[in-house]
C-alpha cells in the first residue's frame, strides 16, 4: 500500500507528495517532460520512469474482466477522493483548484514559495490558466506575488496567513479522508493482471 503516514508538522507536505503521485500516475507524457519548466523535476521524473520501465513486468496484450475491474475500482477510488476534495473546498468558499494551488505552495519541496511555471507543472495546467488561478487567490487574500529575490525576471508566489490557515483546516480534512479510505486507495499490483497463456 502506498498510503503515507502523517507525522506532526509534516502532514501537509506528505499529503502534497501523495496527491502529486496520484495525479501524475496517468498524466505524465513525453511532451510533459520536454516542456516542463523545471529541469530538476524533469530529471527526477525521467529517473523514476526509467526505473519503472526497467522493473516493468511483461503484461499480456489483452485484458480480462478482472483486469477491467481492478482498473475501474482504482479510478473510482481516486474519483471518490477528488469529489470529497472538491466538496470540502467548496464548503470553505474556494474551488478545488484553489485548494490544490495552496497545497502545492505549502508542499513545494525545499522552500515556502514557487514560481508560476513550477506551479503550472505541479498542477498539470497551462501557464496562463495558472496565472488566472493565482490572480483569483490573490484577490481574496490567500497568496501574494513578488519579484524574485535574486532574479527579478521571475515571480515568487507564496501563501499569506489567510491562505495558510485555510489550507491547514482543509489539509487536515483531506488527511482524515485518506485515512478513512484506508487500503481502498492503493496502487493496484500489476502482477494481479491476467497473464497470456
Amino acid at each position: 500500500m502506498m498510503m503515507a503516514r502523517f507525522a506532526a508538522g509534516s502532514e501537509v507536505k506528505e499529503y502534497a507528495h501523495w496527491m502529486e503521485f496520484l495525479f501524475k500516475l496517468h498524466t505524465v507524457t513525453d511532451a510533459d517532460l520536454k516542456h516542463s519548466g523545471s529541469s530538476t523535476i524533469v530529471l527526477a521524473r525521467i529517473t523514476i520512469l526509467q526505473a519503472l520501465h526497467m522493473s516493468k513486468p511483461t503484461l499480456p496484450k489483452t485484458l480480462s474482466k478482472a483486469d477491467y475491474e481492478i482498473l475501474a475500482d482504482f479510478r473510482y477510488q481516486i474519483r471518490r477522493y477528488l469529489r470529497f476534495s472538491e466538496e470540502a473546498s467548496q464548503q470553505y468558499g474556494i474551488t478545488g483548484l484553489q485548494y490544490l494551488l495552496l497545497l502545492q505552495l505549502k508542499g513545494f519541496p525545499g522552500r515556502e514559495w514557487a514560481t508560476v511555471a513550477e506551479l503550472a507543472e505541479r498542477l498539470q495546467a497551462h501557464h496562463h490558466g495558472t496565472v488566472n488561478l493565482i490572480t483569483r487567490c490573490e484577490k481574496v487574500g490567500l497568496v501574494e506575488r513578488r519579484k524574485g529575490d535574486g532574479d527579478q525576471r521571475f515571480v515568487q508566489v507564496s501563501l499569506l496567513p489567510k491562505g495558510e490557515q485555510l489550507l491547514k483546516e482543509l489539509a487536515l480534512l483531506h488527511r482524515d479522508q485518506l485515512a478513512d479510505l484506508g487500503t481502498a486507495l492503493s496502487i493496484p499490483d500489476v502482477s494481479a493482471f491476467s497473464r497470456d497463456i
